[in-house]
């Protein structure tokens, strides 16, 4: 078993530049060579996708492959990384709403698996946590 300190101190860590992103937006800071709105969104297309294989990775290695919910999972796995994609082509203001939208989908799917019993117990405060930080990050692209 997982260790839950190793789980959120990588999950949390995954957050660093989410946080960091909607910092330097907020307090209108540039960077040399960088911009920083567009890094964030970036990362969250980057994020969105990683969200997407977790149910590839959550079907692929289930011994029982005969589930009929198992293939609405695994097309489910490519929507965010598709949807996360058109978000980038979109500009920022329209893009940062359609990944914000991608990411509370993503967790609301996430949580009716916590509560089947298909995701470990810390999956669902962690997710939660997570999702809120990405979602605050990236409406700060919007002030």
């Amino acid at each position: 078993m997982v260790s839950q300190s190793v789980v959120r101190l990588l999950g949390y860590g995954g957050t660093i530049p989410f946080l960091c992103g909607g910092i330097l937006v907020t307090c209108d800071v540039r960077l040399p060579g960088i911009e920083v709105p567009t890094a964030l969104l970036y990362y969250g297309a980057i994020i969105l996708s990683f969200l997407g294989g977790l149910h590839w990775g959550r079907v692929a290695s289930t011994a029982n492959h005969s589930r009929p919910s198992d293939t609405a999972f695994l097309v489910w796995s490519v929507v965010p990384p598709l949807i996360a994609w058109g978000a980038l082509l979109m500009g920022q203001s329209a893009g940062v709403i359609v990944m914000i939208g991608c990411f509370c989908s993503a967790y609301i799917i996430d949580r009716r698996l916590y509560v089947a019993g298909e995701w470990q117990g810390w999956m669902h405060s962690l997710r939660r946590n997570l999702t809120a930080v990405a979602c605050v990050s990236l409406a700060t692209i919007l002030l």
